[in-house]
């Protein structure tokens, strides 16, 4: 039973890790531009005539 649990927990790490290397690692990660979120967040108004 031991032996039994013990590989059922080393696949499910090992597909917790796949799953973080697939989508959560550093490498998928996208930068954030100050200036950028500033320009979404407050865009400059437009002149009125």
């Amino acid at each position: 039973m031991r032996r039994h649990l013990a590989w059922l927990l080393l696949v499910k790490f090992a597909a917790l890790a796949l799953l973080w290397a697939l989508f959560f690692s550093p490498a998928h990660r996208t930068r954030v531009d100050g200036q950028a979120v500033a320009q979404r967040l407050m865009p400059a108004e437009a002149p009125h005539d």
